[in-house]
């Protein structure tokens, strides 16, 4: 099967059944570090389940635990930058070992975890902005009252939040494959990230929440048919 990278835009069906392909393909590579990765990301549901209550819901904020918590959200991100630059050696038909996969996680995550903070303060500054202007409607709500297209307004202030983080969340959607794989610096990979998704970010989104969706089906048939 052909795995290389695609050349021009590709359709929703397209990307979903080449990502499918290359799964298929990359499955037997990719598995043992994607286990790894997944035992350690459950690491603190593990711990909460055999302590029998949500470890983490209620610590101290300077407890051990939480630098704990913070060296598995670490340890987790190289493991998944190791998985994506396997998968990429697999597709330009490169073997390398695992060994070396680990070495550009850990040479990458740093980058990573920069570009991310940035992504945070960027969402965290819309939110501000928009919950500076739900104040300033709360210490005025009479404006609104009696006027259908207002009332609009009001309620769409209070919804647009939501939406404005998806958004924002979806334009940096390709940052760290960006730095993991195309060696882009941190800027230049919020940048490119955003002016690959600009123009496609509903496609973009809607193969993002596909394998959410296979999911929730998966947990509605095992539940509801397996269990039942």
């Amino acid at each position: 099967m052909d795995t290389t990278l695609p050349t021009q835009p590709s359709s929703y069906t397209q990307v979903i059944r080449r990502s499918f392909g290359l799964y298929l393909t990359t499955f037997k590579d990719a598995i043992a570090l994607s286990l790894i990765l997944a035992v350690v990301v459950f690491i603190p549901r593990l711990m909460s389940l055999s302590a029998g209550y949500d470890v983490f819901a209620s610590l101290p904020p300077f407890s051990p635990l939480r630098f704990l918590f913070l060296i598995i959200e670490i340890v987790g991100l190289i493991l998944f930058i190791s998985v994506l630059w396997r998968i990429y050696s697999h597709i330009r038909h490169k073997h390398e070992a695992i060994k070396e996969d680990l070495v550009i996680g850990f040479r990458k995550v740093w980058a990573v975890i920069v570009a991310s903070l940035i992504q945070l303060a960027v969402i965290a500054i819309v939110m501000i902005a928009f919950y500076l202007i739900q104040l300033a409607i709360s210490l005025n709500p009479d404006i609104f009252i009696g006027h259908p297209i207002r009332i609009l307004i009001l309620c769409l202030i209070f919804v647009l939040p939501i939406l404005v983080t998806i958004y924002v969340y979806t334009l940096f959607y390709f940052l760290i494959p960006l730095i993991a794989i195309e060696n882009k610096g941190i800027i230049e990979s919020l940048k490119r990230s955003a002016q690959l998704v600009w123009h496609h970010w509903w496609r973009t989104f809607a193969v993002q929440i596909t394998p959410w969706i296979g999911y929730l089906i998966a947990l509605i048939i095992y539940f509801y048919i397996l269990i039942n």
